[in-house]
């Protein structure tokens, strides 16, 4: 999972992720030792605020 996270934050979007963000492998919560096999499905949740 990290591998995955630290591709991303390498991209021109990178930087508006939060330091540890939220993650889903295949629809399921996931932390940040989970492998990610092929075929996975990768999902960032993005931090929501609000009332």
């Amino acid at each position: 999972m990290a591998d995955v996270l630290a591709q991303v934050k390498a991209l021109a979007v990178g930087h508006a992720l939060p330091p540890a963000p939220l993650v889903a492998v295949n629809q399921r919560y996931a932390g940040p030792n989970v492998r990610i096999q092929p075929g996975d499905e990768v999902a960032i949740i993005p931090p929501v605020a609000g009332g």
